[in-house]
């Protein structure tokens, strides 16, 4: 009986060894090295000064990564490491724990009391806040003096990640809450990699730091300068460097199949991204009574897909102002005025013409300080209609 034990032991033990062999190649950096890559990415100088250290092997796709996790310093950090080449294909730093917000919440605009007392300077106009970003909050809005602005955001994430603006794209930086504490939400693209970062807004703390692979990015193209004289523009003017035809080009074949020009659409709109593998550029654009959505191969040129949807609410800014209506500018003060809040303090502000119960109305949405504002807003009184807050 114990022959027997010890030949099944035997058999497992060989069995492990030869399925360990099987995920661990003799070209695969191993464990240990793993580690030592992320501790030194991270600035760990020794290991027992980690928590929760987790390390393990796993693929990605076609590539074998260590999986490596750990805390330390207050922040939980992630690394996904190439099995073979050691490349930290993605990091991920992010608070551990956040402190609790030192600053209330922004009060409810349709319940909020108006503020009873008199300034205590009558003769002198209510000053507003300056963020260092130049951005402006109007007085009656709850919020921390001294936000470091999102200029000062996007530069100490590109800081960190060792680049300059015009070696990224696509740099965006929107207010935002996590757990209780309003940050900045600051996101970029490079070559090889996506960059997404929350900077504290009052203080420009790091609480977190996400870096990762996508060999799919690519730099959307300029415009190509407007042409000085009555002859076309060469070949050349709209195509790019990399081969993709520019957005110019993509939005002149967007006009040319709708019949249409670029004076004749308004809320135009070009991104350039992936659909089903091939990069395109989406465009979108509105006429009177029209919508339009065109994808463009961004390489050919070739309309990929078109839609030309009827919307009878669609009416130009011009006919809107000549049919009586307020207009899109005046409809969107309107809704900021009753938030407490200005165009510099907002993100994502739309405005659409549309129809409510026999009226004929503006749709004004935003998003600011962690909270989606909806508003309808007559289109020919300005009288706000409705008004919707709620926490995004």
């Amino acid at each position: 009986m114990k022959k027997l034990f010890a030949i099944a032991s035997a058999i497992i033990l060989s069995l492990s060894l030869l399925s360990a062999c099987a995920e661990n190649p003799a070209n695969y950096i191993g464990v240990d090295s793993a580690k030592s890559i992320a501790f030194e990415n991270a600035g760990v100088t020794s290991e027992t000064s980690v928590k929760d250290l987790d390390v393990e092997l796993d693929r990605e796709i076609a590539n074998a990564v260590y999986e490596v996790s750990f805390d330390f310093e207050g922040y939980e950090y992630e690394y996904d490491i190439d099995a073979v080449s050691g490349e930290i294909v993605r990091n991920h730093r992010e608070l551990d724990s956040l402190p609790p917000a030192n600053f209330d919440s922004v009060p409810d605009v349709t319940t909020a009391p108006k503020a009873t007392t008199a300034p205590e300077s009558p003769a002198e106009a209510p000053e507003e806040v300056t963020t260092a970003a130049a951005e402006t909050v109007s007085e009656g809005t709850i919020i921390p003096a001294s936000l470091i602005g999102a200029d000062e955001a996007k530069r100490i994430a590109l800081e960190h990640a060792g680049l300059s603006e015009s070696e990224v794209w696509d740099l965006e930086a929107e207010r935002d809450v996590e757990r209780g504490v309003e940050v900045y939400d600051v996101s970029f693209e490079t070559e090889e990699y996506d960059y997404d970062y929350d900077i504290n807004a009052v203080t420009g703390e790091i609480v977190r730091a996400d870096k990762e692979r996508d060999r799919n990015n690519v730099p959307a193209q300029q415009a190509a300068p407007a042409a000085t004289t009555a002859a076309p523009a060469a070949p050349a003017a709209t195509t790019a460097a990399d081969g993709y035809i520019g957005e110019e080009a993509a939005k002149k074949a967007a006009f040319d199949h709708a019949g249409l020009s670029e004076a004749d659409v308004w809320e135009l709109k070009c991104r350039l991204e992936r659909e089903d593998g091939v990069m395109v550029y989406d465009i979108s654009f509105e006429t009177e009574g029209y919508d339009y959505d065109y994808e463009i191969n961004a390489s050919t040129g070739e309309i990929v897909k078109h839609e030309k949807e009827r919307d009878s609410t669609n009416v130009s800014p011009s006919a809107a102002d000549a049919n009586g209506y307020i207009g899109y500018d005046r409809a969107k003060e309107i809704a900021l005025e009753h938030a407490g809040l200005t165009a510099d303090g907002v993100s994502r502000l739309e405005a659409e013409l549309d129809s409510e119960r026999t009226k004929v109305v503006y749709d004004v949405s935003f998003d600011a300080n962690g909270y989606e504002y909806d508003y309808e807003i007559d289109a020919s009184t300005g009288e706000i209609l409705k008004s919707d807050k709620e926490r995004d």
